[in-house]
């Protein structure tokens, strides 16, 4: 048996991480316990393995230093090209294996018999992506839309006719022809009396009741059924012809008003389901009042009235600052929403930030400067070409003034009057307007056709249509004036 040994090891001098010498003294052991060796760490300690410059550090023959390295090749970010096939081919399997899933849920939960496939009174059985039609006796066929020949199906059979060649066959059955001393709904009974055969042999879908004293010799007579009646084409008591009662005279066995379809079954028949809105048998189908419950699907919040119809229901219009939304609701509309919250069609209008106590909502009709502006040129347009009035658009101030000079030169500062052309106001004159003139409108200052008034100390000018400015010299177009303004309107806002 192996002894267990323990060796502790002082170090006084240890070459750290950081390549640098450090004094100090650590105490870790070295275990021999059972030939395992064991490096065991002090607390909180880490026992690391550093190769000097280009060398390795080997376990068993294997270069630690070498794996290390190639282990972020192995389990990198780069896929290899067949694992992103494999990905996607898979996603692919899933998406058809989804969409066939989605179909068998379609195919389970449509109802293939809602349509009516069947004939003649047949049963029609859903089932998972398809229906199965159950025949009436006499049909035959997927949809039971095929009539069975029992004149040849039955020929020479206990149940066919005793004398095939006196079989009549009719759509859903067939009848037989008797011969003298033959009776029965198929000919095979000689006595002619209710109690030599059964109800079934001798009327069909009757009852047999036997006669007394009937000087033509007959014995018995047969009570039909409901829905059956005897064949017109032969002389035979037994009741085998289906009566079809959506089609007799003067009587439809079901619901008129709503019209509810009527189906010929054997003997019998049905009526359809009711339509939406109505409930009932299909024979008599009543009015929902769709109303009476939930308020008819109607709004609640706001309450809306709600009207029932026939077969139907109405809901009320939306209160005033709501709008129709879907599925009978009603949605609260802003209060700029509707009729631009009551302000003037060219106002801006802003919801308030709360309600006030009444419950209407709070609004601000503001007025752009540009539709102001827009608003006077029209004005003013309106004045000018409608009605013809001359406006005063300028008044020309008395002050000395350069308008409109030019610098003819641009070297050095101007002082002489030959690097200016001025455009002097009204009663003054000169290379630099320097010269006062008499405020006499006996010299003409206004110009294209304006008239000249005089207002205190100032002269104005009195523009015709099309022209502005001090001296009505500068051309103006007020519809176009008017266009501009409202082309850069559109382009702001």
């Amino acid at each position: 048996m192996q002894q267990a040994l323990q060796f502790n090891v002082q170090l006084h001098s240890i070459l750290l991480v950081d390549h640098s010498w450090h004094q100090d003294i650590i105490d870790f052991y070295v275990n021999s316990n059972g030939g395992n060796l064991v490096f065991e760490g002090a607390a909180n300690k880490t026992i690391e393995f550093i190769s000097g410059v280009d060398g390795n550090i080997f376990i068993s023959g294997y270069n630690i230093k070498e794996i290390v390295e190639k282990i972020p090749q192995a389990f990198g970010t780069a896929k290899p090209y067949h694992y992103d096939q494999t990905i996607t081919s898979i996603n692919k399997r899933i998406d058809e294996l989804e969409k066939i899933v989605q179909d068998m849920k379609a195919a389970l939960i449509k109802d293939e018999c809602s349509s009516n496939p069947c004939f003649y009174g047949a049963t029609c059985v859903n089932e998972f992506n398809g229906f199965m039609c159950i025949c009436t006796s006499g049909f035959t066929g997927k949809l039971c839309d095929v009539d069975v020949d029992e004149c040849v199906t039955l020929n020479n059979t206990d149940v066919g006719c005793f004398q095939p060649e006196k079989c009549f066959n009719f759509l859903g059955g067939f009848a037989c022809e008797c011969p003298p001393g033959r009776y029965g709904a198929r000919c095979h009974n000689t006595a002619g009396t209710c109690g030599s055969s059964s109800n079934v042999e001798m009327c069909g879908h009757g009852t047999c009741y036997p006669i007394y004293g009937d000087t033509s010799n007959r014995k018995y007579s047969c009570q039909c059924d409901p829905g059956w009646q005897t064949y017109y084409r032969v002389n035979n008591s037994a009741c085998i012809s289906d009566i079809n009662e959506c089609q007799s005279s003067g009587f439809y066995p079901c619901s008129e008003e709503p019209y509810v379809e009527c189906v010929n079954t054997m003997g019998s028949f049905r009526c359809k389901d009711c339509p939406a809105g109505f409930y009932g048998d299909g024979r008599t189908c009543r009015d929902v009042d769709e109303c009476a419950v939930n308020n008819g699907g109607c709004s609640l919040e706001p309450l809306v009235s709600c009207q029932n119809t026939i077969g139907s229901f109405r809901c009320g219009d939306c209160p005033a600052g709501y709008k129709s939304g879907p599925i009978n609701t009603c949605i609260l509309l802003g209060v700029c929403e509707s009729n631009n919250g009551g302000c003037h069609p060219m106002a801006d209008c802003t919801p308030a930030p709360a309600n006030v106590a009444d419950g209407q909502l709070v609004k601000i009709c503001t007025m752009h400067l540009l539709k102001i502006c827009m608003l006077v040129c029209v004005l003013l347009n309106v004045l000018r070409d409608v009605w013809n009035i001359t406006l005063p658009l300028q008044l020309v101030s008395h002050q000395k003034a350069l308008v409109g000079c030019k610098e003819l030169a641009n070297v050095g500062t101007p002082t002489t009057a030959e690097m200016y052309v001025c455009t002097c106001e009204l009663g003054w004159a000169g290379p630099l307007c320097e010269r006062q003139i008499s405020r006499n409108c006996s010299l003409s200052p206004c110009r294209n056709g304006g008239t000249c008034m005089p207002l205190g100390d100032e002269l104005i000018c009195l523009c015709p249509p099309r022209f502005t400015g001090y001296a009505c010299e500068i051309p103006f177009n007020g519809k176009l004036f008017c266009f501009l303004l409202k082309l850069s309107y559109l382009i702001i806002f």
